[in-house]
């Protein structure tokens, strides 16, 4: 309970705005697909050539 006391309680706080912020501006892009996959895949590859 002593970390609690102080600066650091509003950590807690300052970590909730971010998250907070970072849902609101996300929820302003339209509908969006996001592809994550390796730098190294090659363009031959099947997974490459399978995204139109």
């Amino acid at each position: 309970m002593e970390d609690l006391k102080g600066s650091e309680s509003w950590r807690i706080f300052r970590i909730i705005s971010a998250f907070t912020e970072g849902f609101d501006k996300l929820g302003m892009i339209p509908l969006s697909v996001t592809i994550f996959g390796a730098a190294r895949t090659q363009p031959d590859h099947a997974y490459y050539e399978a995204v139109p």
